[in-house]
Order: C-alpha cells, then sequence, then structure tokens
C-alpha cells in the first residue's frame, strides 16, 4: 500500500471561496510522524482503500485534484480498474468513515470552531455573494452543500439564522434580505436581525368593590401591552387603561368586576 502514516492532517489558506475549498486544502502527514512511501511502486497497490470515497467513485474517480484519490491512485486509473489489472483472486470491499479519514479533516475551524460531519453553517462573507446561504458540512474533501431546507431562492427568502456556536458569531440572529432571486446566480444578502423578546404577567382581578384597579407588573416601562379577558367565557374585553408609572397599570371598569373575574395580562 502506499505507506500512509498513521495520522494525516489538513492543511488550508484561509478561504476565500466555496470554488477554491478543494484547490486550497492539501494533505499532509501530522509532524513527527513520517512520510509515504512506495509512492513510485510501478503498478497498482494491493491494498488501494481510499478514505472518504464513495461507492461511486469506486467506478469513476481518479483523481480529487491533491486528496486521498490521487495519494492512492496516482493517475493509474479508478480503484476498480486498478484492480483488475492486478488479476486477484479474492477482493474485498469496505465502506465507511475511517479514523483516518476523521484526523484528516479534524483540522477545518470555522468562527473558532471545528468542523465534524453533519453540522449546519452559515455561510454569509462570501466573496461571490451567491454563495453564501445554509450549508451541511461534508468530512469528504468537497466543499459543504446546500441544507436540502435551504437550496431553493424561495427558501431563503426572510429566512431567519440564530447562530448557537462561533468566537464571533454565537448569539447573533441574521436575516436573509434578498428577494425573488435565483438560487447559486442572485446575492444572498443576511444582515443582523433583532429578535424582541416579551416578557409576560398576569393576573387575576376584581373584588367586587373596586373600578379602578392596579397592576404591579414591575417592567420599569411604560411601553406595554395590556390584554383583559373574562374568566369565564375567556373573551377578551374593552378597558379604559392608564400607566400609572413604569411599575404599574391601572384597568379601569365602568362596574366593580366581581372576585377574579377578569384576568389581565401584561407584556413588556
Amino acid at each position: 500500500d502506499p505507506g500512509i502514516p498513521a495520522l494525516l492532517e489538513l492543511r488550508k489558506t484561509p478561504l476565500p471561496t466555496m470554488a477554491t475549498l478543494a484547490t486550497l486544502a492539501t494533505l499532509a502527514p501530522k509532524p513527527g510522524l513520517g512520510s509515504p512511501i512506495n509512492l513510485t511502486l510501478p503498478r497498482p497497490y494491493d491494498n488501494l482503500s481510499v478514505p472518504g470515497a464513495r461507492v461511486g467513485d469506486l467506478l469513476r474517480a481518479s483523481t480529487d485534484g491533491g486528496g486521498f484519490h490521487d495519494l492512492v491512485l496516482r493517475g493509474l486509473g479508478t480503484q476498480l480498474e486498478q484492480a483488475l489489472l492486478l488479476e486477484p483472486t479474492l477482493v474485498s470491499l469496505w465502506v465507511g468513515l475511517g479514523d483516518v479519514l476523521g484526523a484528516a479533516i479534524s483540522g477545518i475551524v470555522l468562527d473558532g470552531v471545528t468542523m465534524t460531519l453533519g453540522d449546519r453553517i452559515l455561510l454569509k462573507d462570501q466573496t461571490a455573494g451567491a454563495e453564501n446561504g445554509i450549508y451541511i458540512f461534508d468530512t469528504s474533501l468537497t466543499p459543504p452543500v446546500r441544507a436540502t431546507d435551504a437550496d431553493t431562492f424561495d427558501e431563503l427568502e426572510a429566512a431567519v439564522v440564530s447562530i448557537e456556536e462561533g468566537t464571533i458569531n454565537a448569539g447573533f440572529t441574521y436575516k436573509q434580505t434578498e428577494v425573488n432571486g435565483t438560487i447559486d446566480a442572485t446575492a444572498v444578502l443576511w444582515a443582523v436581525f433583532n429578535v424582541v423578546s416579551l416578557t409576560k404577567f398576569a393576573v387575576s382581578i376584581g373584588n367586587g368593590a373596586l373600578l379602578d384597579i392596579p397592576v404591579i407588573h414591575n417592567f420599569g416601562s411604560r411601553d406595554v401591552l395590556v390584554q383583559v379577558y373574562d374568566n369565564s367565557t375567556f373573551e377578551e374585553v374593552t378597558v379604559a387603561v392608564v400607566r400609572t408609572d413604569v411599575n404599574t397599570v391601572t384597568i379601569g371598569f365602568e362596574t366593580a368586576p366581581a372576585s377574579n373575574a377578569f384576568r389581565a395580562v401584561v407584556m413588556g
């Protein structure tokens, strides 16, 4: 076999565009672990295992622009073609993700987060704006692919994404602002989107005596919304509302309501 060291790492330069990901990424032995051997063997290797290869690659792939296919296959044909040249009496086929591949992609870091298979990522600052969008990270040496629920422009219109991880972007929410576009042709534009979180205070009111009933909400602002509904029919009723101070509203009735006859809801 090619004598691949026990651990490879992925080395890359800063990523300007999606199109150049595969060409920027290079595979190299982890320092101190030696280098591949048998690279000049004049015939196919007995072990033609290619980390990260898919089933279809067995029949079609002979190169990948500097990745594992080139390292193992060396331009001598596909895995199947080379296996047939060896005239084997037994061929074993194993498909899966190996430790070598996991080690190789462990160096890919976006916004301080090490990528793993299936991670959902937002690309919002690509040089080519049409490449922006929501992607799924693949542990092969191919660029990430658009998420299936965000791979048309209709799905991206007014899309809102909250970022869970990242040195810079964690905690931010972004909204896609472009409309009537074409995927991969129209720039996908993301702007910071502030989600307003309302706090609710609710209490049953009425004592059979008071017409004007104070409700203390302690929101520290007069910028509040007030609704009142009947506790038996659950229908909203019209009342007079006075924002007495930053922590209190006063709800006025024409007739003093019975004990706990109504429910007051204050949102701020």
